[in-house]
């Protein structure tokens, strides 16, 4: 009887080795998946981040650069204080009806940084600040680090009072750090900086 050496059957080895080549090949897609998956969330996460430190830059940036100062007396004065991670200060609000000035306060509080407008009304303009931040609003979330720091033209500062010299800063620098969400267990976390002329 004549044999057919052609056509004996696939060995064990054969099919381990096909095993063992499909799952490598399996195991690799799930890998870049996974990287895929991850970059996209992070990407994400940051999008958000940069959004919001946008956001609140911008929104300091438009009315720090115009507060005012004066030399007058009492509830006439308007003034202009600072510290490490707050600031106070007068300048124009055109919105709405009413008086074009309003007192802001903008600090921060927890994880949050916060802001206060008092609009300054014109039958009975009163400059002086309140204590705290009456009715203050959320400006951002997930903040780990607000800091001002104040330029007099020589040197920067970590504070700024105007009590007895009525002299606005030449320039305050803003520093955000913010983190939102988690990505593998690590938090998102980007610091931006501001640098603010101030109109005097």
């Amino acid at each position: 009887m004549d044999t057919l050496e052609g056509n004996r059957g696939i060995t064990l080895i054969e099919v381990l080795i096909s095993i063992f080549i499909f799952l490598i090949i399996i195991l690799s897609s799930l890998f870049v998946f996974k990287n895929t998956t991850l970059n996209l969330r992070k990407k994400n996460e940051e999008r958000k981040i940069f959004q919001e430190a946008l956001f609140s830059l911008n929104f300091i940036e438009k009315y720090m650069r115009n507060a005012m100062v004066n030399e007058m007396e009492g509830k006439y004065r308007m003034n202009f204080y600072g510290g490490k991670d707050w600031v106070k200060f007068i300048a124009p609000f055109s919105e709405g009806e009413g008086s074009d000035l309003g007192k802001f306060g903008i600090y921060q509080k927890g994880d949050k940084i916060k802001v206060s407008f008092v609009r300054i009304t014109e039958d009975r303009p009163d400059f002086e600040f309140f204590k705290g931040y009456p009715g203050a609003q959320i400006l951002a979330d997930g903040v780990e680090k607000l800091r001002f720091y104040y330029f007099d033209g020589k040197e920067w500062k970590n504070e700024w009072n105007t009590d007895e010299k009525a002299i606005l800063p030449e320039f305050v620098k803003i520093e955000i750090t913010l983190s939102k969400g988690k990505v593998e267990g690590e938090k998102i976390k980007r610091k931006f900086t501001k640098i603010v002329e101030i109109k005097r």
